[in-house]
């Protein structure tokens, strides 16, 4: 397959999610039940727009992002945005305006391949860049490059990471090998701390073995941390010691995904390639050899909302695992200890990333894909914990 054909083969996949969606027919609409909330019925997290970052349309004059990766705000609320598809950090004053760009595509001092996440810390900026040569670039307050430290575990490392106060907490893995915890204290000096372990004995399934980059997880600000498996449709809560606290979403509604089912997918699939002109050696073996999920719906993001909740978010129609377009999923919210408090909905196009009090920041995407920075302060319903 050419270079050409195979970016074709994969701008197109995605295309076929909704059809897949149809496919499966009654995924979602066959008796689902939510476990009982402890919100009042019809209470519901409020979302309203603070601010924007970026250009959110063509002639506003403000600066384009590409695809934004990482965000990160100061103790001053300025805006740093990791732009993985221009290689830089963007800085925008907590008014909105461009203050400056950090770094540059390429491999050398104060470059990036692939910034993939954004970290203030005291007196120093930290650039994740993740792909085949994993790194941390550290930057002072004068955007100057103090130098560059790689992860653990080189090129297997996967996942995410997010800072809690002066942390950094990430997930890490080597395949065919149970994921870890990993702990990042960043100091203003070159070597950060490391301190990884293991996650527990529960987790360490098949799945975790064979694909341990799909383990979800959110990190707590006192160092503990939930997690699990989009499979499973269940979320542990851990404290920072790695002692398992309580098992959460374990009653939530889901269904047995058939041989049926993956069938009617991939034939959606292979019709809507046909109906492009897509020839089926480049698209036929790569149905085949897709993972199709065991069960339905699946728990595909855990995010750190406001107030300790912890949101995950309910793929709600397809075994490609990705959200279909035109649909905006559910979101199962908890509290701190693992009682279900009622479904939200993000606002349309909204992807959050980081959580400073009742403000939400993340990915906004607009008309045509624009991504920019939204904020949004998240008003919550009352109530308690489960009795």
């Amino acid at each position: 397959m050419s270079r050409h054909q195979g970016a074709f083969v994969s701008s197109h996949f995605l295309i076929f999610s909704a059809c897949v969606t149809a496919a499966l027919g009654g995924c979602s609409g066959d008796g689902h039940r939510e476990p009982p909330p402890v919100w009042a019925e019809g209470d519901v997290p409020s979302f309203d727009l603070v601010r924007t970052f970026g250009s959110t349309r063509e002639g506003d004059g403000q600066q384009p992002l590409g695809r934004v990766a990482g965000i990160d705000v100061d103790g001053e609320g300025r805006v740093y945005v990791a732009d993985e598809t221009a290689s830089t950090v963007w800085v925008f004053e907590a008014t909105g305006e461009l203050s400056r760009r950090i770094g540059r595509e390429g491999e050398g001092p104060g470059e990036f391949t692939r910034p993939s996440g954004v970290f203030v810390t005291g007196r120093s900026l930290w650039v994740m860049e993740s792909g085949i040569a994993p790194r941390l670039t550290q930057f002072d307050a004068e955007d100057r490059v103090l130098g560059t430290t790689t992860w653990p575990f080189g090129s297997k490392y996967f996942g995410n990471a997010e800072r809690v106060g002066d942390r950094v907490f990430a997930k890490a893995s080597q395949l065919g090998a149970p994921p870890l915890c990993q702990i990042v204290v960043m100091a203003d000096d070159l070597q950060p701390v490391w301190d990884v372990r293991a996650l527990p004995a529960e987790l360490a399934g098949a799945d975790s073995t064979t694909r341990p980059e799909s383990y979800r997880v959110a990190f707590r600000p006192d160092g503990g941390w939930v997690g699990g498996w989009p499979r499973e449709m269940r979320l542990w809560y851990y404290a920072p010691d790695g002692t398992l606290q309580t098992e959460a979403a374990r009653h939530l509604p889901k269904r047995v995904v058939t041989s049926e089912d993956v069938e009617a997918a991939k034939t959606t699939q292979k019709e809507g390639f046909k109906a492009l002109g897509v020839p089926p050696e480049f698209y036929e073996d790569m149905i085949e050899r897709r993972e199709y999920p065991d069960t339905f719906p699946i728990l595909d993001r855990v995010e750190l909302g406001p107030r300790g909740t912890f949101w995950a978010r309910r793929n709600p129609g397809s075994l490609l695992n990705e959200v279909p377009e035109g649909v905006t999923p559910d979101w199962y919210v908890f509290d701190g200890e693992g009682a279900f408090l009622g479904v939200a909905h993000l606002p349309e196009g909204f992807e959050p990333h980081r959580v400073m009090g009742d403000l939400w920041y993340g990915r906004l995407r607009g008309a045509y894909d624009v991504e920019s920075v939204g904020v949004f302060r998240v008003t919550m319903p009352e109530g308690g914990t489960r009795p």
